[in-house]
């Protein structure tokens, strides 16, 4: 398969989460500047929110639409709750090392982006890959 395919599915994928990545920058930025939270819980606060808004806006329909299974569910969200511990260490890790909070926000919210992506199509829809397109 060329690269089209993967290019087409990450622009739906995007698509999708826009609303959520834009919803989670402002509830990031709001909890660590206004109200002084340590970036570590300011990022895993507003990227639970923002997964749930996710789920809501498009996640339960692509679930059910692609008959995931009870198990693949959890899958996802164990990869989720490792993942959003990763990347809260990452955004405290960088800001302690001086670097603007909004770039190293954008910086984890573009790998988790890709990683997330990339997860969800090899791991979770894998037996279903003919299917994706």
């Amino acid at each position: 398969m060329g690269i089209r395919p993967h290019c087409a599915y990450l622009l739906r994928y995007g698509h999708y989460s826009g609303v959520s990545i834009l919803c989670e920058l402002f509830l990031f930025t709001l909890l660590f500047r206004r109200f002084d939270l340590p970036p570590f819980l300011a990022n895993a606060f507003s990227a639970v929110a923002s997964l749930a808004l996710a789920w809501f806006i498009s996640g339960r329909r692509l679930f059910m639409e692609k008959k995931i299974t009870p198990a693949g569910h959890l899958i996802w969200y164990a990869y989720q709750f490792i993942a959003i511990g990763v990347y809260s260490f990452l955004v405290a890790w960088f800001i302690r090392m001086g670097i603007h909070y909004l770039v190293c926000k954008i910086g984890v919210l573009a790998l988790s982006f890709a990683l997330n992506s990339t997860f969800f199509r090899t791991v979770i829809l894998k037996p279903r890959s003919e299917s994706i397109k």
